[in-house]
């Protein structure tokens, strides 16, 4: 039973937030799966809710919570922050939710879901496989919208069904993935399984993602909410007294 857990067991909690105990950088969130337990100098928050552990998340990562640690836990004649549940109860508050900002909340959750959803995105997700009959490969290389894959005297053309610069960016780095073996011989299914989704676009939605956190925080009353509105959402932002302190780092 985990402190602050409320009396719930982690092995029976379906969706958990953790972080390392001593000079926490982020927050990580597991979703859907009861088998990941806290290691050696970890901590842990569980529940079997998954949008308010999703949204706890996203309060956990903002700025705030990282610009109190400095302020609250920094010790001159210390090294390193130490994070604990006890801490995060004690310091860290959740802004009240009432009809004038519930929807930003449901905004941050679901902004939040797609979010974390795009880590699980590979290269199959980008490019069509149908039909391939190769298992293996020597080079690959894109060509306009294809991805063309060679093996010895055979080849194979797979459309890329989306982000062509992006599939691009991953097959340029490809001889640094631990891929071929000592042959030189590549794994199409190793390939297919490739993470693959675009970094740009989650910081963005990231960066839109705090602002909403931060409107909930001193209730900053929003124009439209969804990403399609975040330049002015954080312009809105901007203009009160502690977004730049917050936001600093």
């Amino acid at each position: 039973i985990a402190k602050g857990g409320q009396g719930l067991k982690v092995v029976n909690t379906s969706h958990k937030v953790l972080w390392n105990y001593i000079k926490p950088q982020r927050f990580f969130i597991i979703c859907d799966n009861n088998n990941i337990l806290p290691r050696f100098q970890q901590f842990c928050i569980g529940s079997n809710h998954k949008e308010e552990i999703i949204y706890l998340f996203s309060l956990l990562n903002h700025p705030i919570t990282f610009f109190l640690f400095e302020k609250y836990l920094r010790s001159e004649n210390e090294k390193d922050i130490l994070v604990g549940v006890k801490f995060i109860k004690e310091f860290i508050r959740v802004p009240k939710i009432n009809p004038f900002n519930e929807k930003t909340k449901k905004e941050v959750i679901s902004s939040s879901i797609e979010l974390i959803e795009m880590e699980k995105q590979t290269v199959s997700d980008f490019v069509d496989f149908k039909g391939i009959m190769l298992q293996k490969f020597e080079t690959i290389e894109v060509v306009g919208n294809n991805l063309l894959i060679r093996y010895k005297d055979k080849e194979a053309k797979c459309k890329i069904t989306q982000s062509p610069d992006l599939v691009k960016s991953v097959v340029s780095g490809i001889k640094k993935m631990d891929l071929f073996n000592v042959d030189g011989i590549g794994s199409i299914s190793e390939l297919k399984s490739l993470s693959l989704f675009d970094k740009d676009y989650q910081t963005q939605l990231k960066n839109y993602i705090d602002d909403l956190v931060y409107a909930l925080y001193f209730n900053i009353k929003l124009p439209d909410l969804g990403f399609e509105n975040a330049e002015e959402i954080r312009k809105i932002c901007a203009k009160h007294k502690y977004y730049e302190l917050v936001n600093s780092k």
